[in-house]
């Protein structure tokens, strides 16, 4: 698959998760969209000081809550659903590298972001949040 149909694709979904989160916003969204959202996985979430990194708070996190925060917290949530839409549109998933990196300065309230890189294309939908996107070794391929 070439990078121009890559880099749509990934514009596409990320298009995507914004109508999500608009139409959970509104509750306009179909039963068939929430179950969908609702099969992401829950889990708990450190919420950490950024002062010392201590834990101020655990909340739990299901797919609904990432969702209304995107790109916030989205990241692991992203990189599945690329994944599956890159491996249904006939790239080969041993083409298909999930990435994990930690920020190149230390920081107590984020200890990692995920992102794609497919074909030597960086795919990553949710940098937007980070300011600065420089922060992270690798940032991705921004996208708007």
């Amino acid at each position: 698959m070439d990078k121009p149909v890559i880099a749509r694709i990934a514009r596409i979904v990320h298009r995507s998760f914004l109508e999500l989160q608009k139409g959970l916003a509104e509750g306009t969204l179909t039963a068939e969209q929430l179950d969908a959202i609702d099969s992401l996985p829950s889990g708990d979430e450190d919420r950490r000081s950024p002062v010392d990194g201590s834990v101020v708070e655990i909340a739990r996190m299901t797919g609904r809550k990432r969702i209304a925060r995107f790109p916030t917290a989205c990241c692991s949530d992203t990189t599945a659903v690329l994944g599956i839409i890159y491996t249904m549109a006939g790239v080969n998933p041993e083409n298909i590298i999930e990435v994990k990196a930690t920020p190149r300065k230390w920081n107590p309230a984020f200890n990692f972001h995920k992102w794609l890189l497919i074909e030597g294309l960086a795919i990553d939908i949710t940098i937007s949040q980070f300011n600065p996107p420089n922060e992270i070794i690798g940032t991705g391929y921004p996208l708007d």
